[in-house]
């Protein structure tokens, strides 16, 4: 392994994880959210480069453990997944997918930096499985998927276009959470609400969230799943 840490092998190892990241943060933006392609990439790339810098010091100045600096990231990287994770007022739990999305972006990085590229590759391959297949063929109805959107939107909100929307898509209202927006930004009031819908297993997310940004009064819509 150590015998083959020369530039080139830096450079393909930093490139296969920004690939492997990018591929599911490509996923994760089409569903809508927050953290997407270039979160994903990020967090990949950065996992990696710590497992070379670890590798560089220990080769070349026969520095310490070699996992210690590894062993941080996969602590670390808690807090961005932390800022993932929503509790609504009912005490409903948003964006753990997201965050556990992040962590396992970063045991990838860290995988493909220390040369453990088929173990990499079959991981990724089977994190996109979960996050596209598993969720629709396995949902709790045989048919039907349920997303969970985090909305901003002002007073000028059009909800008869919301209701038709629905309507016209034979889409159902699971659940919803609203609460006010302190932006001292925004001179009028912006509320912002987190529903559930439940929305049929074929139908695009992307293009549900399209669908919702285009009402009158939507500012921003983010899928937190």
């Amino acid at each position: 392994m150590f015998e083959q840490f020369d530039i080139l092998s830096i450079f393909i190892r930093l490139t296969m994880s920004m690939i492997f990241g990018a591929s599911i943060g490509f996923d994760r933006s089409k569903k809508g959210s927050p953290a997407g392609l270039k979160t994903h990439s990020l967090v990949c790339i950065g996992s990696t480069l710590v497992m070379l810098t670890s590798e560089y010091c220990f080769v070349n100045y026969g520095l310490g453990d070699i996992t210690r600096l590894p062993a941080q990231v996969i602590s670390g990287i808690g807090f961005l997944g932390a800022g993932m994770i929503l509790v609504t007022g009912n005490d409903r739990i948003k964006g753990l997918t997201s965050a556990a999305s992040i962590w396992f972006s970063a045991c990838i990085g860290l995988a493909v930096g220390i040369g453990f590229y088929f173990g990499a590759f079959v991981a990724t391959i089977l994190e996109l499985f979960v996050l596209k297949l598993l969720s629709k063929h396995f949902s709790t109805q045989a048919n039907q998927v349920t997303i969970d959107l985090y909305i901003e939107y002002t007073s000028s909100f059009d909800l008869s276009s919301m209701i038709l929307l629905m309507k016209n898509h034979k889409i159902e209202l699971v659940n919803e959470d609203n609460h006010l927006l302190k932006n001292l930004n925004v001179k009028e009031n912006s509320y912002s609400t987190i529903i559930s819908l439940q929305i049929s297993n074929t139908m695009d997310e992307s293009e549900l969230i399209s669908l919702v940004q285009n009402i009158q009064g939507i500012n921003c819509v983010y899928n937190i799943n």
